[in-house]
């Protein structure tokens, strides 16, 4: 049970309170109302997800074959966000100019001559 999707399945079945056949035979809108909800406020505790990350980091690198083999990130419960760099205000400002030309190109398109 490595992969994340099997995982959601299993904690909404314990959320809901079903079973996992019960819950695969959730109609598709639900489940993905249930998967976008998860994802915005994943249920359990945080505590015990650092807990289990814990425990699961350390029985990984007590039986892994070799120490060059990474440790796997367990229970990524927030994922780092990429931060992009804001772009220079000449830039937008180019940009908003275009997007007001254009427009006002359009404008006199739709004008009769």
């Amino acid at each position: 049970m490595d992969n994340p999707e099997r995982l959601f399945i299993c904690r909404l079945a314990l959320a809901l309170g079903k079973s996992l056949s019960e819950v695969a035979a959730m109609p598709l809108p639900e489940f993905t109302t249930w998967a976008a909800y998860y994802e915005l406020e994943p249920w359990g505790c945080p505590v015990e997800d650092e807990r289990s990350r814990n425990q699961l980091t350390l029985f990984y690198s007590a039986y892994r074959a070799s120490s060059d083999t990474p440790i796997p990130t367990f229970y990524d419960r927030w994922k780092l966000e990429e931060k992009s760099e804001p772009e220079p205000e000449s830039n937008l400002h180019n940009k908003i100019k275009g997007y007001f030309k254009a427009y006002a190109e359009r404008q006199n398109k739709k004008r009769p001559a």
